[in-house]
């Protein structure tokens, strides 16, 4: 994993909030709501943990397929566009491959 920062944690956050509110506006309220469980987790390293956890799941998957075709910030963009740096680079891999899907 890298090295986390508190500028790093802002961001971290600050795109989880948008993309729950992708996830509400492009897939459903309900996904949505799953997806706000992120607000429990307090270190970066529970949050990067809690991204790379749900972006195993393969209906998380479609969900994140769908939202970036949308054109909105999805986990996968998080982890292999915006922030690479906060992931390992098995969860880059499995997102780079799911982005390239979109394309």
């Amino acid at each position: 994993m890298g090295h986390y920062s508190e500028e790093l944690l802002l961001s971290l956050k600050d795109l989880l909030q948008v993309c729950e509110e992708d996830t509400r506006r492009i897939v459903n309220a309900g996904a949505a709501k799953r997806l706000a469980t992120w607000r429990q987790y307090k270190s970066e390293a529970e949050l990067v943990a809690f991204i790379a956890r749900l972006i195993r799941i393969k209906e998380n998957q479609a969900n994140g397929f769908f939202i970036d075709r949308q054109h909105g910030v999805s986990l996968e963009s998080i982890v292999a566009v915006h922030l690479p740096s906060l992931f390992t680079k098995d969860d880059i891999r499995i997102e780079v491959a799911g982005l390239s899907e979109t394309a």
